[in-house]
C-alpha cells in the first residue's frame, strides 16, 4: 500500500497509475478511457509567498476535492510536484471534458485560509488525451502534456483536448516556463 500511494495527498503515486495505464491499456478496446493531466496554476506563488506547509495544505485539499468529483471507477494520482493525473474509465471525449470541467470549478472555488486569515485561491489548468488501441500508454501521457500546454499557453485555468487543439498551440511558451511536465516540446 505504502509503494502506491502519494503520502501527502493520499493519491496513487506515479508509479501505481503506470501500472494503472498498463492494466487499462491492456483492456478491452472497446471500452475506451481517457487521461486527463492538470496542473495548478502559479503554484510556486503559493510557495513563495505562503510557504511550502500552505502549499502542502493546497495540494492535500485539491486532492481531496478531486476525489469528491471522480466516479468510483475513475483513477487519481499525483503526478509529480503540483500536478495530478485521472484515468477516465469508460469515457468519451465529452464525459472526460465534463468531470475535467467539475474538478476545474470546484478547484477555482476552493478558498484556502491561511493562517492570518488570508484567502488563497488557486485554479487549475487541464489537457485531455483519449486511449485510442494504437496508442501506448506514454504517447497517451505526451498528447495529454501537449493538450495541458495548450491550456496554459491559452490563459490557463481552462481544459484544452488534444483532439480538438491545432499544432499552433502546442508549442511550447514561455507563459508556461513556472511549470514542470512530462516533455517541454
Amino acid at each position: 500500500h505504502l509503494s502506491q500511494i502519494d503520502p501527502l495527498t493520499n493519491t496513487f503515486n506515479r508509479r501505481r497509475i503506470s501500472q494503472s495505464l498498463e492494466y487499462f491499456h491492456q483492456q478491452d478496446p472497446h471500452n475506451p478511457y481517457a487521461v486527463v493531466l492538470l496542473d495548478l496554476d502559479h503554484f510556486k506563488n503559493i510557495n513563495d509567498q505562503f510557504g511550502h506547509h500552505m502549499g502542502d495544505t493546497v495540494l492535500i485539499a485539491v486532492s481531496q476535492k478531486l476525489g469528491l468529483h471522480l466516479r468510483e471507477s475513475d483513477v487519481v494520482g499525483r503526478f509529480g510536484g503540483e500536478e495530478f493525473i485521472l484515468i477516465l474509465k469508460q469515457s468519451s471525449a465529452l464525459k472526460a471534458r465534463q468531470i475535467a470541467e467539475r474538478c476545474r470549478a470546484a478547484i477555482e472555488d476552493l478558498v484556502i485560509q491561511n493562517e492570518d486569515g488570508r484567502a488563497i485561491r488557486i485554479t487549475a489548468s487541464f489537457g485531455i488525451a483519449l486511449a485510442t488501441d494504437k496508442l501506448k500508454p506514454q504517447q497517451l501521457l505526451d498528447q495529454a502534456d501537449k493538450a495541458l500546454y495548450a491550456a496554459k499557453a491559452s490563459g490557463r485555468n481552462q481544459i484544452k483536448c488534444y483532439l480538438e487543439i491545432n499544432p499552433s498551440e502546442i508549442k511550447y511558451s514561455a507563459a508556461c516556463a513556472d511549470t514542470q511536465h512530462i516533455s517541454p516540446n
